[in-house]
């Protein structure tokens, strides 16, 4: 009899990531946690096809276990590396306006949306306010940057390199990743990166639940990879709607772990607002993003959803934050089964730094192990 398994896909975050340096932090992490129920890891080649039905090896770990953990006796990590995708596909400039529309586009959010105050009904501030004061600070702090670069005298043109590098590196190495992929206009020259991101998400999920080593698959996301993982659920239980087979694998996704996820924040700056006029085109945006959406809007004619929530009753949703991490947070516009504040208790808890400190908490993958 065939042993059977248990899959973990991960989906690395913002900033400028390296192949498998997600995969050796998580997988690292998680053979500590399992101490003696760990008998040894090992290297697997396996051969995958791409979104273009293009072959190509896929290169993960698998950790052999001493004793079961439900049927598995394996667990396997495969991580979903995106960051290649995203180089050098946005400028400083263009990031610029993209923070600035954001900005207005958070203002106007409760002027248009006033249920979203019974959500944030407790915050000590604006909820809009505590968001965008980030991005203020953050595109002041880069402007100060520059001014200071501009003062400096020519002939100190090593300083001044350094400090333009080093503005550029934050601003587009951090910020333009979610700037292009939060981009939502099907216009935009970026539009494309977003969709090659999602699609190779989506066909790995769908390659690995197809898999018969598998009896059970979760998937977990840092930052923004958690806002990928949620975009590629929705898309397979779009596609389980119309395709019997992704169906029937798609219920082998028992679990979804988020961690410094920004996903409250992406719906609330980003979510695709239309007035109770178009109220078709607002149903069917609202459709195709339903996925543990708790709050949807009040149409003048309702009309009923085409996806069935098929993996909706079989996913444990758990989202992990930290009181000092200014991406994340609860996530309160989605229902989720239990969102978990952390403390780390060594330099990661202070403010920033809180958000790169999940991978060495033991928390993640005590929450992970309910999962598994």
């Amino acid at each position: 009899m065939r042993e059977k398994g248990t899959a973990v896909v991960i989906i690395h975050g913002i900033g400028q990531q390296n192949p498998f340096e997600t995969l050796d932090s998580f997988g690292r992490g998680l053979a500590t946690h399992l101490g003696a129920k760990l008998k040894h890891i090992e290297h697997v080649l396996a051969p995958f096809s791409n979104n273009k039905g293009e072959k190509y090896i896929d290169s993960f770990i698998r950790l052999h276990l001493s004793e079961k953990m439900g049927e598995a006796t394996f667990i396997d990590i495969h991580e979903y590396y995106w960051a290649n995708l995203t180089e050098r596909q946005i400028t400083t400039a263009e990031i610029g306006e993209w923070i600035s529309t954001t900005l207005k586009g958070a203002k106007n959010a409760f002027k248009h949306t006033p249920e979203l105050n019974s959500i944030v009904a407790n915050q000590k501030k604006d909820y809009w306010y505590k968001l965008t004061d980030l991005l203020y600070k953050g595109m002041l702090i880069y402007r100060l940057l520059r001014f200071i670069n501009f003062l400096i005298p020519k002939w100190l043109t090593g300083l001044k390199n350094f400090i333009q590098q080093q503005s550029e590196y934050i601003l587009i190495g951090y910020v333009g990743d979610i700037a292009i992929y939060t981009g939502m206009d099907v216009k935009s020259k970026n539009f494309n990166v977003r969709s090659s991101i999602l699609k190779g998400s989506v066909n790995l999920l769908k390659e690995i639940i197809s898999n018969e080593h598998y009896q059970k698959v979760i998937v977990a996301g840092h930052s923004l990879g958690s806002v990928i993982a949620y975009d590629t659920l929705n898309k397979i239980q779009t596609e389980a709607t119309l395709k019997e087979n992704v169906k029937q694998n798609a219920k082998k996704i028992g679990g979804l772990l988020t961690f410094g996820s920004p996903l409250d924040k992406i719906y609330f700056f980003f979510n695709e607002r239309t007035s109770k006029e178009q109220y078709i085109r607002g149903q069917i945006t609202e459709n195709l993003h339903s996925f543990r959406i708790h709050n949807r809007s009040n149409w003048p004619f309702g009309i009923k959803n085409p996806i069935t929530p098929f993996i909706d009753e079989n996913i444990v949703w758990l989202n992990l934050y930290h009181s000092n991490d200014p991406v994340s947070g609860r996530l309160d516009f989605y229902t989720v089964n239990e969102n978990i504040k952390c403390i780390f208790r060594n330099k990661y808890d202070k403010w920033g730094i809180a958000h790169v400190g999940y991978w060495e908490h033991k928390g993640l993958y005590t929450n992970l192990e309910k999962l598994l």
